[in-house]
């Protein structure tokens, strides 16, 4: 619990340092006029990686980041293996996943920025049955999912992301952007675009 606080903490102090004096705001855009910090107007990423748990294993995951003027959310999970199938059946041992974290993005440069996160990660093992199943009005079969065993957790830990081009000042700028995150149960990767 204390780890959590203090993350919270270290997310919430870049607030409290900025005062108004440090930014100016010119059409429309914010920017840093101090040691380069530079906020981050919106940003999306599609995301890839693992979730890994104690017990339940692992599993791959994919998922979006979105960061708008440096507040950071993600979303990822998998669905169980037959979750669609038509074939009509019962599939034992499946595992189905989500994550989730938000944040607060910190730029060490003007491109390079590191944001804590905390969220939470849930990973269930379960029966996926073809007998019990909807369709979708555009013809999507879904089947039900029944669950044996969830682990879920506190998630906590940090994404660094990259921002490829150039940024000026009194503009706004597009730049490709490619982030790596670290938590306690994830390790993903993301790819994508930041205005600044």
């Amino acid at each position: 619990m204390k780890a959590i606080l203090y993350l919270i903490l270290i997310m919430l102090f870049p607030i409290t340092t900025y005062g108004q004096e440090d930014y100016y705001i010119q059409n429309g855009h914010s920017k840093s006029l101090h040691y380069g910090r530079y906020i981050e107007d919106f940003a999306v990423s599609i995301n890839v990686g693992s979730m890994n748990m104690p017990r339940l294993g692992s599993k791959v995951i994919g998922g979006f980041e979105c960061t708008i003027w440096n507040f950071y959310f993600d979303y990822m999970g998998a669905p169980a293996g037959h979750s669609h199938s038509v074939k009509v059946g019962k599939w034992g041992n499946e595992t189905q996943g989500t994550t989730y974290h938000f944040g607060y993005r910190i730029n060490v440069y003007r491109n390079l920025g590191i944001t804590p996160l905390i969220g939470k990660a849930t990973m269930e093992l379960g029966t996926v049955d073809g007998y019990d199943y909807s369709i979708s009005n555009d013809g999507k079969i879904s089947n039900s999912f029944i669950v044996n065993d969830r682990e879920c957790y506190t998630d906590y830990g940090a994404i660094v992301s990259y921002d490829f081009g150039k940024i000026r000042d009194n503009h706004s700028d597009t730049c490709f952007k490619l982030s790596l995150g670290f938590t306690k149960h994830c390790i993903f990767g993301g790819i994508g675009v930041s205005i600044k």
